[in-house]
């Protein structure tokens, strides 16, 4: 019975066994993927890999790692318990209402200048940025509902359910019960933004992934950072096919929040700060 088996092991084991479920568990689906679509170059067949890694990289191994180090996984996962639609309701605004603030702190992280020791990094992660951009506008465009939709599904909720259970569900309550919850919530934070290889928007998306490290611990809930993550993923991938379908540059909706309106910036920025200090930081009252 391997339910619970490795409930009382080391973070260092705990770790080693998240990572061997990862590669375990994308080697088998990128074999199954080249086996059955092979062609790299069709962009259906690239949303295809896409979708496979998210689900063998990060939603997979979290499920099968709670397995094994909880006789309660769901719980563990903190899965086991939904989100008022009050709260629902809340967390969607204040993402909508975050959007110029990402993008002024995207603009601050932009202006950061690594030491010329760090050109050669700083090259590459421009082109990463780049390549990212350019694969972006080939997933997002929609020419019909099903396509949108499905978009929707493995740009914004796939990843948001993904992302959430690995990050906030397995490697957060996994830090949290050998540290301090807000050392967990951190630390997290930091390899959550990370992953996504994005130097440019390193510090807004570590501030993300702190807001909903402390969601899910506000509410006790993983529905609660997952319906903050796919807000802001569905918000994107809305506003960019729109300004696809219309012709405009996306710099349209990313240079909203600073230059000629930073006023729209500053003042999301201050929202957020009130909502985060006032409410998501505010302790938990025991039911």
């Amino acid at each position: 019975m391997l339910k619970g088996r490795f409930s009382n092991s080391s973070l260092l084991l705990k770790t080693l066994i998240l990572i061997l479920l990862c590669l375990v568990f994308t080697g088998i689906t990128l074999t199954i993927w080249l086996l059955i679509m092979g062609n790299t170059t069709d962009i259906t067949s690239l949303k295809w890999m896409q979708m496979l890694q998210t689900l063998s990289t990060f939603l997979l191994p979290p499920i099968a790692a709670a397995y094994l180090w909880s006789e309660q996984p769901m719980q563990w996962l903190k899965t086991d318990r939904g989100v008022n639609v009050k709260t629902v309701v809340g967390i969607v605004c204040m993402m909508l209402i975050a959007l110029p603030a990402i993008n002024l702190l995207s603009c601050w992280n932009q202006q950061v200048q690594l030491p010329a020791f760090l050109e050669t990094f700083e090259r590459w992660a421009q082109s990463m940025a780049e390549a990212q951009a350019e694969t972006m506008k080939q997933f997002i465009f929609a020419d019909s509902i099903g396509v949108f939709a499905f978009n929707l599904f493995f740009m914004a909720l796939l990843p948001a359910v993904a992302e959430e259970l690995f990050f906030r569900g397995a490697i957060q309550q996994m830090l949290k019960e050998k540290t301090s919850v807000h050392i967990a919530i951190w630390v997290t934070a930091i390899l959550f933004s990370l992953v996504h290889l994005d130097l440019y928007g390193f510090i807004p998306r570590v501030l993300l992934g702190a807001a909903f490290g402390y969601m899910v611990e506000k509410t006790g809930s993983i529905w609660s950072s997952v319906m903050a993550h796919f807000t802001n993923n569905a918000a994107i991938v809305c506003i960019y096919d729109i300004c696809l379908l219309c012709g405009k540059n996306f710099d349209v909706f990313d240079e909203f929040g600073y230059g000629d309106t930073l006023y729209a910036g500053i003042a999301s920025l201050l929202i957020c700060v009130v909502v985060i200090s006032f409410v998501i930081l505010r302790p938990r009252k025991n039911s």
